[in-house]
């Protein structure tokens, strides 16, 4: 995640000061991202990241934005392949979508540990 290496120090510091950080996804990495072609467990990946390296959340910056036919062809003029949406006209879910709820989850299950161990005065059982 070359982004997250480039803005490290702004990160940083937005968490000692107890803001929310957030990290996103673009066109500019082919790794992990949510594209048509891009492995479902990548999707999943997102959200352990997130938790391993403190963030307070992910943006996808793109849930229903469809081509004309997005069931039969998923490319969207010039953005790759599935990055415009998650989901199909109805809405219909994707597997795309079902492993961004499931690194979601996951995320969240691990928040909740963190913060059960940190009120126990655990915080040496996070590591």
């Amino acid at each position: 995640m070359g982004c997250y290496a480039k803005g490290f120090y702004k990160t940083s510091k937005r968490k000692k000061g107890g803001k929310p950080t957030t990290f996103y996804t673009c066109c500019a990495e082919a790794y992990p991202n949510g594209f048509t072609f891009s492995p479902p467990a990548e999707q999943v990946w997102l959200g352990w990241y997130a938790a391993a390296k403190g963030f307070t959340g992910y943006l996808r910056w793109a849930y229903n934005s469809w081509p004309k036919n997005s069931i039969a062809d998923s490319r969207f003029t010039a953005w790759p392949a599935g990055d415009t949406y998650q989901v199909y006209p109805g809405p219909l879910t994707s597997i795309r979508f079902e492993k961004l709820i499931e690194g979601i989850r996951d995320f969240e299950k691990v928040r909740l540990l963190k913060e059960q161990l940190q009120k126990a005065g655990k915080e040496n059982e996070l590591n």
